[in-house]
């Protein structure tokens, strides 16, 4: 069996914070590994990975993860040689709220396929418009294979949580009609996670606010465009937004002060209130104690469909 080593790995990095910092440590275990950097569009940057990649199947790791020493122990399955249309999607745990699943996680592509696929900038079928997992398979792999690193700065924060609560409420891209009753069981408590955990880290309530705002926006707003996920400085703008409405300009994006980022919170429980009553989220204020307690006893969902729930 092949392992990680026998292919190429492409480290896929924008404006995260830590990316740097991350590419010196996947560099020490996997010196082969060439960066990607700074290319705007989503299409048009993992095109480039493909280019760069020396292998017919290749890695991307994302910039804002660190990866796992460990994951290059692991045995990469015998059916990737044999499925090219399929991406092999590792999980990765997010260092906020805990969630460990596809997102942010190292990604195993086929080459040919990724170059011949039309997606998000540069989509012309809807369906590849908002992400891949839309139009391609994705095959979930149990291992941990990264630690995905998202409070590099309230910005960085603000937008991972802001694009997962919009995509928890998508259906084939587009937003569902019915919400929450047509999401998945699964897909919901890691939703329920991202607008409710993170008040005891760094920016993490600027994830729950994401988040919220995200899943707000696609459920009252019926000409909402799930494509704004793929449009950065729209989210910064929002992200500024904000800002300006709760907190005034005299604030640092990346230097943490939690008396600041307490300046969230009537917006949050606002927002809380609203996705409650209108919506039957049923979301909790969760800190201190309760928000420990939590901790301690969640399960993240597993990946593989025959366990779901």
């Amino acid at each position: 069996m092949k392992k990680p080593r026998d292919y190429s790995c492409i480290f896929l990095s924008y404006d995260e914070p830590s990316a740097d910092y991350h590419y010196e440590e996947l560099k020490k275990i996997w010196p082969e590994a060439r960066r990607v950097h700074g290319i705007k569009g989503l299409d048009a940057a993992h095109k480039e990975s493909a280019k760069n990649a020396e292998t017919q199947r290749f890695f991307v790791v994302d910039g804002d993860n660190y990866i796992n020493p460990n994951f290059l122990n692991q045995e990469v399955p015998a059916s990737a040689e044999t499925l090219p249309n399929v991406v092999f999607s590792w999980g990765s745990l997010n260092n906020v709220n805990g969630l460990f699943y596809g997102n942010g996680g190292v990604k195993f592509w086929d080459r040919d396929a990724l170059l011949s696929v039309q997606s998000h900038e540069n989509a012309v079928e809807k369906k590849y418009s908002v992400d891949f997992c839309y139009g391609i398979r994705y095959q979930p792999m149990e291992f941990c294979a990264s630690f995905l690193w998202i409070s590099g700065s309230s910005y960085q924060a603000f937008r991972a949580g802001f694009r997962e609560g919009v995509k928890f409420c998508l259906e084939d891209g587009v937003p569902t009609k019915q919400f929450p009753e047509s999401i998945a069981n699964t897909n919901f408590s890691r939703l329920l996670v991202w607008a409710t955990v993170g008040r005891d880290k760094a920016f993490g309530r600027w994830a729950m606010l994401g988040a919220r705002m995200g899943i707000y926006a696609v459920v009252s707003d019926p000409d909402f465009q799930p494509t704004l996920i793929n449009d950065y400085e729209s989210i910064r703008a929002i992200w500024l937004k904000v800002i300006e409405d709760e907190i005034g300009m005299d604030f640092s994006e990346v230097e943490y002060n939690e008396a600041f980022d307490a300046q969230l919170e009537p917006r949050l429980v606002d927002l809380g209130a609203k996705l409650n009553n209108n919506f039957g989220m049923n979301l909790l204020e969760l800190e201190g104690n309760k928000l420990e307690f939590f901790r301690k006893i969640f399960v993240n969902p597993s990946r593989s469909p025959e366990l779901q729930f």
